[in-house]
This record gives C-alpha cells, sequence and structure tokens, in this order.
C-alpha cells in the first residue's frame, strides 16, 4: 500500500529479530510477498522509522541487526526528551486540549495556571504520550470547562523535577508552591532571553498572553525572584 510513498514504523527497535530479517530482505531487494502469495511485487517505499530504544547497545548486544542498524540510519533526527524542552509544554498542552481532547465539535478545555506550572514542572518519563494520557484523565474529571491541579494524578502535581532549580528553604524543605512559582520565573526568563528581550514573543512561545506574563513578573520582582 506504501509503494511510491513512505511507511511510518514505530518503536523499530521492538521488532524481533525474524522480523528485522525480513525487513532487511524488503530494504535491499525492493520486493515484498504479500501472505498467501507464491510471488514478490516491487515496491518503492522511503522508510521512516522511530525508537526510544538504544539501537547502537542493542546492535553490540545483538539484539539488533548491525546491518538494519546502518540501513535505517542513513539520516538521524535526535529528539530530546520533554524534560529538556520545558518551554515547549504550554503550547503542546494548549495543542492537545484542542486537538485531541476537546469533544467534537465543542471548546478545548481551558486550564487552570496552577495546572499549568505543575505540567510544566513534572519530568515527563512518558513524555507527550504521558501528557496527552493525563490530559485525557484530567478532560474526564474537570468541572466547569476548566482542568485544575486537582483532576491531575497525584505524581504530577505533587512530584516536582530534581533540576526545577529551586532551593530548599532555611531550615526544611521549601513548600509545593513555592518550587513551582520559581520555577516558572526560571521558564519565564529563559524565554525573554531567547527571543532577545522581546517580552510578546517570549509570551507567545510560552503560550501564555502578554498580560499574564507582565503580571507574573511584576509578582516575582515584587519579592526580589527576579530581576528586571
Amino acid at each position: 500500500q506504501a509503494d511510491r510513498g513512505t511507511i511510518f514504523l514505530d518503536e523499530i527497535g521492538e521488532l524481533p529479530l525474524a522480523l528485522q530479517t525480513k525487513l532487511l530482505h524488503v530494504l535491499e531487494a525492493k520486493e515484498v510477498r504479500p501472505l498467501g502469495s507464491e510471488q514478490s511485487r516491487k515496491v518503492d517505499v522511503r522508510i521512516v522509522a522511530a525508537t526510544n530504544r538504544d539501537l547502537p547497545g542493542m546492535v553490540q548486544q545483538g539484539r539488533f541487526r548491525e546491518d538494519l542498524f546502518f540501513r535505517l540510519s542513513v539520516f538521524q533526527i535526535a529528539m530530546p526528551p520533554l524534560r529538556d524542552r520545558r518551554v515547549d509544554i504550554p503550547a503542546l498542552v494548549q495543542h492537545l486540549l484542542a486537538q485531541r481532547v476537546a469533544p467534537a465539535g465543542g471548546e478545548a478545555l481551558a486550564i487552570d495556571p496552577e495546572a499549568m506550572d505543575m505540567l510544566t514542572a513534572f519530568n515527563w518519563p512518558g513524555n507527550v504520550r504521558q501528557l496527552e494520557n493525563v490530559l485525557h484523565r484530567a478532560a474526564i474529571l474537570a468541572d466547569g470547562g476548566c482542568i485544575r491541579a486537582g483532576d491531575l494524578p497525584p505524581e504530577v502535581s505533587r512530584t516536582l523535577p530534581a533540576s526545577g532549580g529551586a532551593a530548599p528553604a532555611e531550615g526544611g524543605e521549601m513548600p509545593l508552591r513555592e518550587r513551582v512559582r520559581r520555577f516558572e520565573v526560571s521558564l519565564i526568563l529563559r524565554a525573554i532571553e531567547e527571543c532577545g528581550g522581546d517580552r510578546r514573543a517570549a509570551a507567545a512561545k510560552l503560550g501564555i498572553g502578554l498580560s499574564s506574563l507582565y503580571r507574573k513578573l511584576e509578582e516575582f520582582q515584587g519579592d526580589g525572584s527576579a530581576g528586571a
């Protein structure tokens, strides 16, 4: 069906060795034999493959064919994990709510700022798929057309990344809300820096309104949490 087109093979690292051999034959001979047929047919297909596995490591362990690996890795695109691109999370959340979570024909759910802070602070070991699942769950629990912190699962609403940039308060642990707030300002300042000081562009990049960005900066600057 993909002849003269492109086929996407997700989680290529899960392919059993026996099927790896068959896929390699397809790539080298450019032909396939349909199930139940005695004749092969030529195919011209562009392969796009994705994996979250360490394929070079699997090659060394004998779990992935080296010749297939080299066939597939003509051009590699490394996608950093979600925890390394937190600045994208607000825009991604809005996209998922609008395109995948919102009821068909309805409007996307709004999201409370505190809930967005929690989503931005979480480490997301399952990356975008985990984020999407969390939003689906939150959408079911949400009341009044708005997702709030209480709609998020405990591991998201109660846990902040160890590298969040917030130090414990003197004499004990820093309150969760304060840790989230400090992490938020670091994201805002980083976005402003990446946008060359253009706060409007930074607000757009963060997925918040310009007035919200100014309000948050004023709050942070009022207690000395951020520079001018």
